[in-house]
């Protein structure tokens, strides 16, 4: 992820000591904080003014796709494992005109998103992940792209008051996947990774709306922006190309709004929905090649992620739903199982 490594460093040593006094009362999962004290007060007997029970807490993974609004406090950790099983069956030509691909391009994608609290506001992320492609009788174990950040707690949520959560966070994607000189008969599944640095910035927001219990619903929207740096490319590549390419590949910016809800049915269980807007600019290449390298249109995905989840304690929690592609413009046509359990320390 692009220049944004320079942002980084002086922000994590500048920010690693802060402060703040409250924490979010909710508990979640994703980013759960420390669950409020439960305080009942005895009344005298002559007092018939009694107080009411505390309400259940509200127990939630998180929907598949839109990360939570907030951070982890200090001296905890919350780590969730993902599962994707992919299936890449198309492509979306303009005008929505979608071509199927005669092989589908498959893999399972290993991903281990850990949050580890730095302060009462900021935690630091870590997202290492693993690739075993497959196409036919051709197949990779891969190490792909590791991904690094920070997330920043701007405003907690406040439910008396009507306040929602707000985060800031800032990623940066290391080039640690193949992405060059890839081998012709492995098909394009030596690939895993895209060469750029890519720098993301982005706000998440939630709020969480109690009826009566156990019913209640939880609303989240992450909006982020990722800005990749440019690539030399040699031979066949993530971008395309033959043995023949060398050149240098100039990614396309890439935007992304994310919906997502989660509505509770009993203690234990809830459903989980995300709406997933992708848009990217034309990815150019400068160079000799053959073959096509880059993309030179602008592309746009819209995908659903439907999901059940258990939750099994405020800890641990267990989510799988299907992530696939509805409609798009020069974008892949997907279809994606995913699993994923959450684990908070």
């Amino acid at each position: 992820m692009k220049y944004g490594i320079y942002f980084f460093l002086p922000l994590l040593t500048s920010l690693l000591f802060g402060d703040v006094n409250e924490y979010s009362n909710i508990t979640d999962g994703d980013q759960m904080t420390d669950p409020p004290r439960q305080q009942i007060a005895i009344p005298d007997k002559d007092d018939e003014d009694l107080t009411p029970p505390p309400e259940t807490p509200i127990v939630l993974t998180g929907p598949l796709l839109t990360p939570s609004a907030t951070s982890i406090p200090p001296g905890h950790v919350n780590i969730e494992p993902y599962i994707y099983f992919n299936d890449t069956i198309g492509f979306y030509h303009n005008h929505f005109h979608l071509h199927r691909f005669p092989q589908p391009l498959e893999s399972i994608n290993i991903q281990i998103p850990t949050q580890i609290g730095l302060n009462s506001f900021m935690d630091l992320y870590l997202s290492p992940q693993f690739f075993f492609n497959y196409v036919g009788d051709e197949d990779s174990w891969k190490f792909g792209d590791f991904d690094l950040g920070l997330d920043i707690q701007l405003v907690w949520e406040d439910n008396k008051r009507g306040i929602p959560a707000i985060k800031f966070f800032y990623d940066i994607t290391l080039p640690t996947g193949s992405y060059q000189n890839l081998k012709l008969n492995k098909l394009n599944t030596d690939s895993s990774g895209g060469g750029s640095f890519v720098s993301t910035f982005g706000l998440v927001t939630s709020y969480l709306w109690r009826f009566k219990d156990p019913y209640s619903l939880s609303f989240r929207m992450s909006t982020f922006y990722s800005v990749p740096t440019n690539v030399t490319v040699h031979g066949i590549n993530s971008y395309g190309g033959d043995i023949s390419t060398d050149g240098r590949v100039f990614p396309g910016d890439v935007a992304h709004l994310v919906l997502g809800l989660e509505y509770t049915i009993t203690k234990c269980w809830a459903l989980a929905l995300d709406v997933a807007n992708t848009a990217a600019l034309k990815t150019r290449f400068e160079g000799t090649t053959i073959a096509p390298v880059g993309n030179n249109d602008v592309t746009y995905v819209l995908s659903l992620a439907p999901a059940i989840e258990y939750n099994y304690s405020a800890a641990i929690g267990l989510i799988g739903g299907v992530w696939f592609s509805v409609y798009g413009i020069n974008g892949f046509d997907f279809i994606n199982g995913v699993i994923a359990l959450n684990i908070y320390i």
